[in-house]
């Protein structure tokens, strides 16, 4: 099974406006602030991939392929972990 979708338009769609060369904090929070608002947009897409990401039926290479339009949040996010630059979440109210 491969996901199947418009990835290349939903990672343009997540990319206007990005702000790349602010801090990480503005970057997550653009980041989470697209998927949020995506994900009230879209309830019915949003329901059907978090139960693709927990399936047993979709292959590891299907998911790859299904991610590799956000590689590059990914990293962003996994940069942030390693830096502890997650303390400032709580100061986003």
């Amino acid at each position: 099974m491969l996901f199947t979708g418009d990835q290349a338009g939903t990672r343009r769609r997540h990319n206007v406006g990005f702000p790349r060369k602010k801090n990480v904090r503005a970057r997550l929070r653009h980041v989470w602030d697209r998927y949020v608002n995506w994900g009230i947009a879209n309830s019915k897409q949003r329901k059907a991939l978090a139960q693709l990401q927990v399936s047993e039926v979709v292959t590891k290479e299907s998911k790859d392929a299904g991610g590799a339009p956000f590689v590059e949040f990914q990293t962003m996010i996994r940069d942030a972990i390693e830096q502890r630059s997650f303390g400032m979440i709580s100061r986003w109210n």
